[in-house]
């Protein structure tokens, strides 16, 4: 007999994301006697036989909550004549995956010039000239996408992507100096 002792072995385990879809919640396994787990072991030399014995009961568990993930694209409105005679239009889309069953909405920020409080009237800079254009929920830009609550878009998570456009426009009548514009809108999602 050589004695008797103690290892401690570690199990690892692993959560699989491809394509997995879960609700929030508590998870649990329990893996309990030989119908699950078993552990085997001998010796080498001595020609002394193995030995097979059940493991005591132990369980996994995970707390899953909502989350969610965000990927924004950029609006490019190309190139716009100066003279501005009439709106420029362009589109981006927000890409969003929630855990399923999660309510969210979508709000966006007024954009890096300072005083801004109107959708529909953002600042895109050049130097110290700005161009005045608007974000919009729809394509007929009537819904102005802000930060108020009654201006964010709403949501319920699948677990799988889900994709809303943006609509922005560059309103006509602006007369402005030539050069690069641009501005920096921040997007949020509140869940």
């Amino acid at each position: 007999v050589l004695g008797r002792g103690r290892v401690t072995l570690p199990v690892y385990a692993e959560i699989l994301s491809a394509g997995t879809e879960f609700d929030t919640g508590h998870y649990q396994s329990v893996f309990s006697g030989a119908a699950h787990i078993e552990m085997s072991y001998g010796l080498l030399s001595c020609d002394l036989f193995g030995t097979s014995q059940s493991v005591p009961d132990f369980r996994v568990s995970a707390e899953t909550v909502a989350s969610c993930e965000l990927d924004v694209g950029s609006m490019s409105f190309g190139q716009v004549s100066g003279l501005a005679s009439r709106p420029a239009d362009a589109e981006a889309a927000i890409d969003i995956r929630c855990t399923a069953g999660t309510s969210y909405t979508v709000s966006l920020g007024m954009g890096e010039t300072p005083g801004v409080t109107d959708p529909t009237a953002r600042r895109m800079r050049s130097l110290t000239h700005s161009l005045v254009y608007g974000l919009y929920r729809d394509p007929g830009r009537s819904m102005a996408w802000g930060e108020a609550p009654s201006q964010r878009a709403q949501g319920a998570g699948s677990g799988y992507g889900q994709c809303y456009m943006v609509y922005g426009r560059i309103h006509a009548g602006q007369q402005t100096a030539i050069g690069v514009y641009s501005d920096s809108v921040v997007v949020t999602v509140h869940y």
